[in-house]
């Protein structure tokens, strides 16, 4: 305020510098209240509307200047305390570290200027450069310990420089070692389709070519739909009769060579990773005996559920599937191209449910939608599920996870950002699908409703098909110029027993 002030040449009317004329001096003496008056808006608009309410009747601006210093102005001590405070816990967590140099710039700033240097310029020993160096060196310090532990090895380069650079060179040097650690993500490429002008003629259509699987030599599918090879579905029909091996039961699954192999073929886990976890489950229902029978093996039938669960969460899709899990300490993501950035760590490694001890090279961010997204996600490609800690998502945010007993709902300032649904026992968050097809309905209704033959001859810039089913209710009742009458139930039986009138 001040500075604005200061610069519209407007300060003495705070200040009690310019006075007011005399009531006599016409023309000064409006100059002034018109002066007065516009420094009296300025501050008025600056201000919250209930204290604007409690200035409105003052007459000049000093006396409004007074009645706001008098009741905000705060001593030195409680604030130095509140900025120290906020500089000790200011750390940069999962910010970048251009933000987190700012953020820790503004609180500094805001305690040189509660804590002044004197710059009276009458020392003659240059005690007060030795201040403001000594102040840089604390400020170069404190930023460095906020910093991560993957620029340990830049930190300890900059504490060894004698003397120490400023904290702009020291910033510098920082994002420098930032920008060789991001790891650009590829943009994946995606299939396009060209309009190709062939030499055949037009009467000549040629066939489509129709799928052979490589493990039945049949036409109609490939391998990787083929039931012979995963199973046939729940009542299922087929012509010939198939063997019982490859039928797919909810309640048991029988374990023959056959399955084993596609097994290993198939995305999630393998059949050694299933047969780990097997004996980590015996393991565990021997230690706690839970029943008097040892369990030495686990038969068939429980062989086959514990694969049923396990092959029906691995065929979740990795890229739209989060599991909500409130006993993870970090967010973990298996797939790379969910990843907006990532960042080179060095020296972390996790303890995956199987017991196995995986480490983890790359951090980074993860959009899931526009109000929720994913800080300091470890990328975990060994792992097949992609989870969130609800410990690191309510970490510094306001996001309120509430669960229930059929769904989970994520929360930012009273609006639902993220609903999870109970699912096999796990709470899983779906990540809406945005589908690239336009159908005709939707390019008839944008293109303000023309006919089908202007839309069919933009087929090949808005890709429609020839579906010439599609009535659209609104385009009759557009043409007709006025709406149809009813017909009418009114009748007579002697004269002047109805009359008509024109109102």
């Amino acid at each position: 305020m001040l500075m604005a002030l200061l610069a519209k040449n407007k300060i003495g009317f705070i200040d009690g510098s310019i006075s007011a004329p005399a009531v006599t001096q016409v023309a000064t003496y409006s100059a002034r209240k018109r002066a007065n008056d516009l420094v009296n808006s300025w501050i008025l608009n600056s201000v919250s509307k209930d204290i604007a309410a409690s200035l409105v009747y003052q007459s000049t601006a000093a006396a409004i200047w007074k009645d706001l210093e008098d009741r905000f102005q705060q001593h030195n001590g409680p604030r130095m305390f509140q900025l120290r405070k906020k500089l000790i816990d200011l750390a940069q967590g999962s910010m970048p570290v251009s933000t987190y140099y700012t953020q820790h710039k503004i609180i500094w700033d805001e305690l040189c200027s509660v804590k002044p240097i004197c710059t009276c310029s009458n020392c003659t020993c240059s005690g007060v450069q030795k201040m403001i160096d000594e102040q840089g060196k604390e400020q170069v310090l404190q930023f460095l310990m906020g910093l991560n532990d993957y620029f340990s090895h830049v930190r300890g380069q900059i504490l060894l420089m004698d003397p120490l650079p400023s904290i702009t060179k020291v910033f510098s040097l920082i994002i420098q070692e930032e920008n060789q650690r991001v790891i650009k993500i590829d943009t994946p490429i995606h299939e396009a389709t060209f309009v190709v002008r062939s030499n055949i003629p037009s009467g000549y259509s040629q066939k489509k070519s129709r799928p052979q699987c490589s493990h039945c030599n049949l036409m109609g599918h490939t391998k990787e739909k083929c039931h012979r090879l995963h199973g046939f579905p729940p009542g299922y029909r087929t012509r010939q009769p198939v063997a019982r091996s490859n039928a797919v039961s909810n309640d048991s699954l029988v374990i023959n060579s056959q399955s084993q192999q596609s097994s290993q073929n198939q995305e999630g886990l393998s059949t050694q990773q299933c047969q780990q976890l097997i004996a980590m489950l015996t393991n565990k229902l021997n230690a706690a005996s839970i029943s008097e029978t040892p369990y030495t093996t686990i038969n068939l039938a429980m062989q086959g559920r514990i694969l049923h669960y396990v092959n029906h969460f691995s065929s979740l899709d990795k890229e739209t599937c989060w599991i909500i899990d409130s006993g993870a300490s970090r967010h973990v993501c298996c797939s790379k191209i969910l990843f907006e950035s990532l960042h080179l760590i060095s020296g972390g490694n996790i303890l995956l449910p199987n017991k196995i001890l995986v480490s983890v090279n790359f951090t980074g961010t993860v959009r899931i939608s526009s109000k929720l997204v994913l800080n300091d996600v470890l990328f975990v490609p060994e792992f097949s599920f992609n989870l969130l800690s609800v410990s690191s998502l309510i970490n510094g945010s306001k996001i309120n996870v509430i669960f229930s007993d059929f769904q989970c709902i994520l929360q930012d300032l009273c609006q639902v950002i993220g609903k999870g649904e109970l699912h096999q026992g796990l709470f899983l968050l779906r990540v809406p699908s945005v589908s690239s097809f336009v159908s005709n309905i939707s390019w008839h209704d944008r293109l303000g409703h023309p006919s089908t033959r202007v839309l069919q001859a933009l087929k090949d810039v808005i890709h429609v098909n020839n579906n010439k089913d599609h009535v659209c209710h609104i385009c009759p009742l557009a043409k007709q110029h006025c709406l149809p009458f009813s017909n009418s139930v009114s009748r007579a039986s002697m004269p002047f027993e109805l009359v008509h009138c024109d109102i």
